[in-house]
C-alpha cells in the first residue's frame, strides 16, 4: 500500500491549539510504519483550511492524478479541510483516480453509513469553526465598546498599535507625512501634485509602494485623523486566488470589502493627529463629490456625462457612484 501524507497548520492553530507539523508528520509516519504502507510523499501547508486551493494540497492532488497512490492520510479529518462539501469534493476527486482519502479521527468507513459519518464529522467541525469566529468577534466587539482597539489588521498610516494599551498611538516619523499632505491639499495642491512630491523626497508609503491618488484620498477621508476610530465600519471576506505568473501557479489572498450600516459602528476615541479639525473637515467635504475623482476615471466620466451623481464609498478599492435621476450604478476600481 502506497501513501502519501498531508499535514496542514496555521499560524493561529500552531500557536494557540499545540499543532505542529512535525508532530503530524510523526503520528502518520508511525501509522504507516503499524501498518506496513510505503510513503511515497509528505505533504505541506501553513495556510488556513477554508480553501482548497494550496501549494501542499495541489502538488499531492498532481501526484495522485500522476497514479502510484493508494491512500492519503492525514492525521485529523479538519487537516484536510472543515467544510463538508470539500470533503466530498476530494473524496471524489481521489476515488476516482483509485486513491482513498482518510483522516486518522475519521468517523466512519468505506461503507455509505461510514461516508455519512465521515461527513458529519466535517459538519460538526464546521460549525466549531462557526462558533469560535463567533465568540472571536464578539470579544473584540466588547473591547471596543471598553475603548480599546482590537488588534486586527494595521493600524492607519501615522499610528501604530501598542499592544499594551491596546490602541493606535502616534508614529510620528510617519505622522508628520499625513500633516504634511493635508497642509498641501489645504493650499490647493492637486492629489496628483501631492503624490509626485512624495515620490520625489522618498517618503514612506503606506505599503512600501508608490504614492498614488488613491491612497491620498483615503488617507483624508478617513477617520481616524478625525480621532475617531470606527470598528466594524467594514466587513471583509477573505478568499484565495490562483494565478499563473510567467508560466509557474501562484497563490495569493483577496478580499472583498463592504460597508456595514451606521448603527453597527463602535466608535473608539483615538490620539489626535495634530492636523486642525476644520481643515479635515473641509477636506473630507471636497473630496467627497463626483467633481474630485471624475478626472481618475475619463470612460466613466464620458458614460456618466449630464447625470448628477454621488459617491457612495470613497474609502474602498471599489468607488460606488450612484448616478442621479438615472436607473445607472457605475462601479470604478480604484
Amino acid at each position: 500500500m502506497k501513501a502519501a501524507l498531508y499535514c496542514r497548520v496555521s499560524t493561529e492553530e500552531q500557536g494557540n491549539k499545540g499543532y505542529s507539523l512535525r508532530q503530524q508528520l510523526e503520528a502518520l509516519r508511525e501509522y504507516c510504519q503499524q501498518h506496513e504502507y510505503e510513503i511515497v510523499g509528505e505533504f505541506e501547508d501553513r495556510v488556513s483550511g477554508a480553501y482548497l486551493n494550496r501549494p501542499g494540497l495541489d502538488t499531492l492532488r498532481d501526484l495522485v492524478a500522476d497514479g502510484g497512490v493508494d491512500i492519503v492520510l492525514a492525521q485529523d479529518a479538519d487537516r484536510i479541510t472543515r467544510d463538508p462539501g470539500h470533503r466530498a469534493y476530494l473524496d471524489n476527486e481521489l476515488t476516482s483516480r483509485g486513491t482513498r482519502l482518510e483522516a486518522l479521527d475519521d468517523w466512519g468507513d468505506d461503507s455509505h453509513p461510514g461516508q455519512l459519518l465521515t461527513y458529519l464529522r466535517g459538519w460538526v467541525s464546521q460549525g466549531e469553526r462557526l462558533k469560535i469566529a463567533e465568540r472571536s468577534r464578539r470579544s473584540r466587539a466588547q473591547k471596543a465598546r471598553d475603548g480599546l482597539v482590537p488588534g486586527s489588521g494595521p493600524a492607519p498610516y501615522g499610528f501604530r498599535y501598542d499592544r499594551d494599551k491596546r490602541t493606535h498611538v502616534i508614529d510620528e516619523e510617519k505622522m508628520v507625512w499625513v500633516r504634511k499632505i493635508f497642509a498641501m491639499v489645504a493650499d490647493g495642491k492637486s492629489l496628483y501634485e501631492v503624490a509626485n512630491y512624495l515620490e520625489r523626497v522618498g517618503a514612506p508609503s503606506p505599503r512600501g509602494g508608490q504614492w498614488h491618488r488613491f491612497t491620498i484620498r483615503n488617507m483624508i477621508l478617513r477617520d481616524s485623523y478625525a480621532g475617531t476610530y470606527y470598528w466594524g465600519k467594514e466587513k471583509r471576506t477573505y478568499f484565495n486566488v490562483t494565478e499563473i505568473e510567467n508560466g509557474e501557479k501562484v497563490y495569493k489572498r483577496r478580499s472583498t470589502r463592504e460597508i456595514r450600516p451606521r448603527s453597527e459602528w463602535i466608535e473608539v476615541q483615538v490620539p489626535d493627529s495634530g492636523i486642525p479639525p476644520e481643515t479635515i473637515a473641509r477636506l473630507r467635504l471636497d473630496h467627497r463629490t463626483w467633481e474630485s475623482i471624475k478626472g481618475d476615471f475619463p470612460a466613466l466620466e464620458d458614460c456618466l456625462f449630464g447625470y448628477e451623481v454621488e459617491v457612495v464609498d470613497e474609502d474602498a478599492d471599489v468607488i460606488g457612484v450612484v448616478v442621479e435621476d438615472a436607473d445607472v450604478l457605475a462601479m470604478a476600481v480604484a
